[in-house]
């Protein structure tokens, strides 16, 4: 998913995509939304399988399809096969308001890795390790680790990781040739193509700027989400504590070690889109031009670029400065506290199977976190760019998930006049500036634990 939807206001969306699909035994499904009232008292003959199991995910219109695939697949380890209720959420805003508002949550459902422990604090989830544990689901090589772990608190697996959209490099591949560098004696990476320096990220950005040709090497967005997967592999920071934050960290001397790196490269107008061509497209519109050798992204601009047939592109991973680092975002499907929890189970082990992951993986959205759907040929697509699609799941370990669960929308809107100063005032002072960022982000941003206590920011 595009990362700057965690920059918007948690508002309902103005346009809004819902479905709600009633599947019965026999695979059939009904339009009609409401699935009639529930009797007040079931009675005695009343089974199970007639009280539909409802299920909610985030998906966009390429993917709905394919989540009714899932569905009408599924065939429970025993007993009758329940209806099931789906119901389609168009992004995380939408799903993010359902949740938040509603006092009937589905059965089970997908949400975005930040609202784990406001879920877990208002008693709305029950944990799924045991439940899936007992269905043989494999939590030991069977799962990126770090995924687990995001999702685990009080010694249980608290919701299932279903999807992981680490941040990489878009390059193009016409623009940035490194066998015609290499030719020339420029830093290229490895002939694997599994991991890039900071030297050859440069040489690649000067080999593809052509201002003349109106050609640029690179775009980072100039905000705190856009930096931030840089910082980190610069070893900066953001926070004090990268597992139990209690300030921001932008003053420090770790980060501004990053910044003095980093920012004689970001600032270099021969390499990075000028305002004047801002004004006249965006940055992912000059990539599929052919006009911009590389752009940050993730995932769902797979299917996007995959439209262009004239462009030629692949995938690099964050550049290493200090260490391999990148940000990313998450998605895990719940079980609400109110569900039945084992019929439940049964149909979220058939959800997080390798065959229903592949088949929405399909699509070219998804990076699950399940190792057998990541190694499948529905990921993986051979023969369809990216050929080096592998960069997404090697992505995922780097992921710095503290960035994922702590940096909130104001925290971002705070500290973007000292991004625009450093990255635009002709002889920024980063020592005063990076101090000052604390002082505004603290007045936007409460550490969790101080939050969860009801104290006030800092």
């Amino acid at each position: 998913m595009d990362s700057s939807r965690r920059q918007g206001a948690r508002a309902r969306p103005a346009l809004l995509l819902t479905a709600a699909l009633l599947f019965s035994s026999i695979g059939a499904c009904s339009t009609n939304s409401d699935p009639g009232p529930k009797p007040s008292s079931p009675s005695a003959s009343s089974s199970a399988a007639e009280q539909p199991l409802t299920v909610g995910v985030i998906a966009n219109s390429d993917e709905t399809a394919a989540w009714k695939d899932v569905i009408a697949a599924y065939v429970p380890p025993e007993g009758p096969t329940p209806k099931i209720r789906l119901t389609f959420w168009a992004d995380t805003e939408d799903e993010t308001h359902e949740v938040d508002t509603t006092t009937d949550l589905p059965d089970l459902f997908m949400i975005d890795r930040p609202q784990l422990e406001g879920l877990m604090a208002a008693g709305k989830i029950q944990p799924v390790s045991d439940l899936l544990d007992a269905r043989g689901v494999d939590f030991g090589d069977g799962y990126e680790r770090t995924t687990l772990l995001e999702l685990s608190a009080d010694n249980a697996l608290q919701c299932m990781p279903w999807g992981a959209s680490p941040q990489v490099i878009f390059y193009n591949t016409d623009l940035i040739d490194f066998t015609k560098m290499a030719a020339r004696g420029l830093e290229v990476p490895e002939e694997d193509l599994e991991s890039w320096n900071f030297d050859q990220f440069i040489a690649a950005a000067k080999f593809a700027s052509r201002p003349a040709k109106g050609q640029r090497g690179f775009y980072i967005d100039p905000t705190l989400t856009g930096l931030a997967p840089w910082l980190y592999a610069a070893n900066g920071k953001i926070f004090d504590d990268e597992v139990n934050p209690t300030a921001l960290a932008f003053g420090s001397e770790e980060t501004n070690t990053a910044l003095d790196t980093l920012l004689p490269v970001l600032r270099r107008q021969r390499y990075t889109l000028t305002a004047e061509q801002l004004a006249q497209d965006t940055p992912l519109g000059w990539f599929e031009k052919g006009q911009l050798g590389m752009i940050v992204g993730d995932r769902s601009l797979v299917p996007r670029l995959r439209a262009e047939p004239t462009l030629n592109w692949d995938v690099m991973p964050i550049p290493s400065i200090e260490q391999s680092a990148t940000t990313g975002e998450g998605t895990a499907l719940c079980m609400s506290a109110d569900a039945p929890a084992e019929e439940a189970a049964d149909l979220l082990a058939h959800l997080i199977s390798k065959e229903s992951e592949a088949r929405i993986a399909r699509e070219g959205y998804l990076v699950p976190t399940s190792a057998t759907a990541i190694e499948s040929d529905d990921f993986l697509q051979p023969g369809r760019l990216p050929a080096n699609g592998r960069v997404f799941t090697r992505s995922i370990r780097q992921i710095e998930w503290a960035f994922t669960r702590n940096v909130t929308p104001e925290l971002v809107s705070a500290v973007q006049p000292g991004i625009d100063q450093l990255l635009h005032a002709t002889l920024p002072d980063v020592a005063e500036i990076t101090t000052q960022m604390d002082t505004s982000g603290a007045l936007a941003w409460t550490p969790p634990a101080a939050e969860s206590e009801g104290t006030p920011s800092p």
